[in-house]
């Protein structure tokens, strides 16, 4: 087996551009992170914002050829879930004519489908959806996000209006 070698980083303009499809295998582990954890990424976030591009990190995946190259997590699930998590907290929170709302959606969704699909958990991508048409998870860390994100964009500094929410979600 071969190595691929991307020349440039995967970014969520990329995936949907390319209508690639993400999937986390049954065997990876539930989304796990504490709101301390959820709060510090959205910090970040926030604070490299106006700097470029931000590296979330190395993500492992496995072109799975017998699933039409399906990219299967290997490494990096909970990122990526954070990432569906808050293109769904987006979609729900920017103005219904946003352009920015509109990028989070293609790169959530593909069609009717989320583009990060959860083998065997279809509760989680249930939740997923449900934060995305404005409804709190009703569970577990995906609510946990829900309410950190929320707490985040509420108490942040610079964020208070639509207009900067919508510039740093950008």
């Amino acid at each position: 087996m071969s190595d691929i070698k991307f020349e440039k980083p995967i970014t969520p303009k990329h995936l949907v551009e390319n209508n690639l499809m993400l999937s986390v295998p049954v065997y990876q582990r539930l989304f796990v992170w504490k709101s301390d954890q959820i709060q510090k990424l959205l910090s970040d976030l926030y604070d490299s914002c106006n700097n470029g591009l931000y590296n979330i990190g190395i993500i492992s995946i496995w072109i799975n050829a017998k699933e039409n190259n399906s990219w299967e997590i290997v490494d990096g699930q909970q990122r990526l879930t954070f990432l569906s998590l808050f293109a769904a907290w987006a979609v729900a929170n920017l103005g219904a004519k946003s352009s920015v709302r509109e990028k989070w959606h293609e790169f959530l969704f593909a069609g009717e489908k989320l583009r990060l699909h959860f083998i065997g958990r279809p509760e989680d991508e249930d939740a997923i959806k449900a934060l995305a048409g404005g409804n709190m998870p009703m569970f577990g860390s995906f609510r946990l996000f829900a309410e950190a994100a929320n707490a985040f964009f509420a108490n942040r500094n610079g964020l208070e209006d639509l207009d900067a929410r919508e510039n740093f979600v950008q």
